[in-house]
């Protein structure tokens, strides 16, 4: 049968069979469709706003661009239909504010479409197809969308308290689930790979073997979450509640934390939560204010503490295997680590190796020999009696450090640094390296140069 383009608002097809028919176009804008059967119908671009549908039958229906806005289709069966948009003309597929409870639209195809505020309760969504789909504030509690696609689609506000989402694709850094309601979520091998959960709600919610690598949690609430297995390799979980929370056996490697609530009921093996922050190996911990932690006999091996501030730590039988130092300020360390990582040391309670930042440092009588301190922030640090026989100080900033009675002798390898403002008086400053060093202002009163 051929409707094609026809005018029929307000029409009452209840029980009508129009399988294979040709709808193209066609206007069903408040028709009464119960019970009615469009099996492998063509309608694309057809206008379904504020049609009454429940029950109807579209499973292999061509809604390519069609228009669904305020319609119900309670009960009605999408199986295999294609409610996609068509890119080449800009058409979109309207399902804002559509009723699908209990719908079938397993292997439906609506990428693109738009089903803001839509009422998804108990719908059966598998293996269908929703990248980019706009689904903010929508209801998904309880439906199934277990193998689906939704890269790039927008869930934000949405409710999906209770549904099935193993092994959903939630994949991509344009996939944003900000806000959402997952309790109790079904997420068992789901890919969140990049995926923005920022104050998502995952309370309760089953992550099992689920991979949130690379995701932003900034904010979710994981109160007696099961994460076990799960990947959180270089995740953000700031401000993070994690209550009860079971994450053994899941990756945290270059994990961000910090101002995490509440206690995990599990954590992996040689992992610990202190004052908020997540350590263990490999983490991913920079700019972070550490002062006075108590790290004694942490494995922090691989960690990442770019910049941190560590001063105060206690680092007894603290495990820093290869761990990342650039730019990390000390002072009043106690304890000793079992391991450094290769070039650093302790120093009168501060660490010293290549950029740190030593800056006011007191390293008073110091044995700094052989030290490595390429690229280190001195300024003001006082080296007074400190022994920096063959020590590398190449392109450090020493203005305004004080060094008199430092001991240097011709290893010290000075090269490239500052010693602006400098206090130098009476140090012995021949035979050593200064290539291109620069002492503006520098106080070298009966220093032998």
């Amino acid at each position: 049968m051929n409707l094609a383009a026809a005018n029929l608002t307000g029409a009452t097809l209840t029980s009508a069979s129009l399988d294979h028919t040709n709808l193209t176009g066609a206007t069903l804008d408040k028709a009464f469709l119960t019970g009615a059967n469009f099996n492998a119908a063509q309608m694309s671009g057809a206008s379904f706003n504020g049609t009454f549908a429940t029950s109807v039958t579209f499973t292999n229906a061509y809604l390519y661009g069609a228009t669904l806005t305020g319609g119900t289709f309670t009960g009605s069966n999408f199986t295999s239909a294609n409610l996609s948009y068509a890119a080449a003309t800009g058409a979109t597929t309207k399902l804002n504010s559509v009723t699908f409870r209990s719908t079938v639209l397993t292997n439906a195809d609506l990428s693109g479409a738009t089903v803001a505020s839509s009422n998804f309760l108990q719908a059966d969504l598998r293996y269908s197809h929703l990248d980019n789909t706009t689904a903010n504030l929508a209801f998904f509690a309880s439906a199934d969308l277990s193998n689906a696609s939704a890269r790039g689609a927008n869930f934000n506000n949405a409710d999906m308290g209770g549904g099935h989402y193993q092994c959903c694709w939630f994949y991509d850094s344009g996939t944003t689930l900000v806000n959402a309601n997952l309790s109790g979520a079904s997420m068992i091998g789901t890919n969140l790979y990049q995926a923005n959960l920022t104050g998502a709600n995952l309370t309760g919610a089953n992550l099992t073997s689920a991979n949130p690598n690379q995701a932003n949690l900034i904010g979710a609430n994981l109160t007696n979450a099961n994460v076990s297995g799960a990947n959180l390799t270089s995740a953000t979980v700031t401000n993070s509640t994690m209550t009860g929370a079971t994450l053994s056996g899941a990756n945290l490697s270059s994990i961000n934390s910090g101002g995490v609530v509440g206690i995990p009921a599990a954590l992996p093996t040689n992992w610990s939560l202190i004052s908020g922050y997540l350590f263990g190996p490999g983490m991913n911990l920079t700019n972070a204010n550490l002062t006075g932690f108590n790290l004694s006999g942490a494995n922090l091996s691989g960690a990442n503490l770019t910049n941190d501030n560590l001063s105060g730590v206690n680092l007894t039988g603290t495990d820093l295997t290869n761990v990342t130092l650039n730019g990390v300020s000390s002072g009043g360390i106690t304890g000793v680590p079992v391991v450094f990582p290769t070039n650093w040391r302790l120093a009168n309670g501060y660490i010293v190796g290549p950029n740190a930042n030593l800056s006011n440092a007191d390293l008073t009588n110091a044995n700094l020999v052989n030290a490595q301190m390429q690229g280190s922030t001195l300024t003001g640090a006082n080296l007074s009696g400190a022994s920096l026989t063959n020590a590398n100080v190449t392109s450090a900033n020493l203005s305004y450090a004080i060094m008199s009675s430092t001991t240097l002798n011709a290893g010290t390898d000075y090269r490239y640094s500052n010693f602006d403002f400098a206090h130098l008086a009476g140090a012995d400053l021949s035979s050593k390296n200064f290539f291109r060093g620069s002492f503006n202002h520098a106080d070298l009163t009966g220093a032998n140069v």
